[in-house]
């Protein structure tokens, strides 16, 4: 596995003022059964677009998409496959 990157690139929801802004995100070594986990595809789901609408109110700025695929880039201890 690759050390990680210091910060990669996250698109955030701003539920208040309702827009998608591409930022900086700082990373950190995954914890004790954690997994960094790469992500080269996320898809949304009804419950992101029920956010976005405003249908939902979640505590934000946030990351939509939580369906991913991806490569795992670091494993904590005791993490599986460690």
């Amino acid at each position: 596995m690759s050390s990680l990157p210091a910060e990669c690139l996250a698109l955030v929801y701003d539920p208040c003022a309702r827009a998608l802004r591409l930022e900086p995100v700082a990373l950190r070594p995954p914890r004790r059964g954690e997994v960094v986990v790469r992500v080269s595809l996320s898809s949304l789901c009804r419950s992101d677009l029920h956010t976005v609408s405003g249908r939902r109110s979640p505590a934000g700025p946030l990351v939509l998409g939580h369906e991913i695929v991806g490569t795992v880039a670091a494993l904590g201890e005791g993490a599986p496959g460690d």
